[in-house]
Order: structure tokens, then sequence, then C-alpha cells
């Protein structure tokens, strides 16, 4: 496709798309694939650690070939990297309630919370950082519990900044991969900050602030409607 668009245009300069989403592969795990509403989804969660793993090493092996390509790699100014705008699929009905997305939310508690008395007394109930599960039943299109300043709402809040800074940090970590890979001689930008469509933490949206500051990433694609 690179070659077409060059043989069209000889002097194209390309901002190659990257999808990272991984669709049904024999060799991953049951435990690393999305669930919604109680329903595995033939797409790997963005919490699992060997997805991202492996998708770095796609996209390092991407970014050396195109570099050794005489031909690719002076029309070549960056990569757009995609996986769903980077939006959780259905955030307005469901969360993902994975093996891999649990994992990394008791990850995140741990780092929180220092110790199960100190995240019981936040929470309330009897959870324990070993135990502690994604919380399902987010209000997501609720306007009587649109804020969660209630007693018990600290499990959702938890959740909504674990969801942000974990969506936040896949697209950093392969914004770095590429920078790495092309000496700084490519961009890097991505689909963020859906700020005026996006009207839950649930997507995954709400950690611009730490996309702003990266020294990673060169630009964010955006709507403004």
């Amino acid at each position: 496709v690179l070659r077409s668009i060059i043989e069209a245009d000889d002097k194209a300069q390309i901002l190659l798309r990257v999808s990272m989403v991984q669709g049904t592969d024999p060799a991953v795990p049951e435990g690393e694939y999305m669930v919604l509403g109680g329903e595995r989804q033939p797409i790997v969660s963005i919490a699992s650690d060997r997805w991202f793993e492996a998708a770095c090493a796609r996209l390092r092996a991407l970014a050396a070939a195109i570099r050794e390509s005489s031909d690719l790699a002076p029309h070549l100014i960056g990569y757009h990297l995609e996986w769903f705008e980077w939006m959780q699929p259905r955030f307005y009905e469901y969360v993902d309630t994975s093996e891999a997305n649990c994992r990394g939310f008791r990850a995140f508690l741990r780092e929180r919370y220092a110790d199960d008395a100190a995240l019981q007394a936040a929470w309330g109930g009897e959870d324990t950082l070993a135990t502690a599960c994604v919380p399902a039943d987010i209000p997501m299109d609720d306007a009587a519990h649109s804020l969660l300043t209630r007693e018990g709402d600290r499990r959702y809040t938890d959740y909504l900044d674990y969801m942000g800074g974990l969506t936040s940090s896949r697209i950093e970590g392969f914004a770095r991969v590429l920078k790495e890979a092309t000496e700084g001689q490519n961009v890097a930008l991505a689909f963020y900050g859906y700020y005026f469509e996006i009207y839950h933490a649930s997507a995954g949206h709400f950690a611009f602030r730490r996309l702003l500051a990266s020294p990673w990433l060169d630009g964010f694609v955006s709507p403004t409607s």
C-alpha cells in the first residue's frame, strides 16, 4: 500500500495509522480477552500485559523495517496509533471484567492503598487488595447519580482513575517504542481528548494531562464537535 501511494505521488508524505487491536488468537489465554456484560469478546483487553509486550515488539519491527527501506523511509513522517480510538468498547454500557483487567485494577489498588484496612476504610465492606474486583455496576447514564460523591462510590472513582491511567500509559508506551525505534525521526500521534464527545470517564479518555506532558507524543487527533 505504501509503495502504491509513492508510485502515484513521488512527493507523498505519509502518516501511517497503525491499529494495535488484537482479535481472537488460539495462543492467547482466555483470561486476556475482554468480558462485557458477562460475555467474552473477540478482543484482547487493553489491560493484558501479554498483548502490550507483543504489540510493542510488532511495532518496533514495523518501524525498523520501514527505516531500513530506502524507498519508504523518506516518505514516512510518522505513525498514528489506534485502538478503538482509545475508547473502551461499549463504555457507555459496561466495564471490562476480564481476568486481565481485574489483575490490573488490583495492582493499581496496591499502589494506592497501604493495606487491606486502608482499602476497606475507603470503600466500606470487606474487600481486600487480593480480592477486590472491577465494579461492574458503575452508574453510567443515571441522572440521579451523576456525581460520584456518595458513601461507597470510592470503588467507582478508583476504577475510573485506573482506566484513565491504564489507557494513557498504553498510548505513551507505544509512542516511546516508536520514538526509540526511529531515533526520534518520526512523529507519534494518537486519538485522545474527546472531551466534547465522551461524557463518562469509563471510556479511558480522562487522563489527558499525563499525555500532554509526555515527551514521547507529538500531537493528538481529537474531534471538536
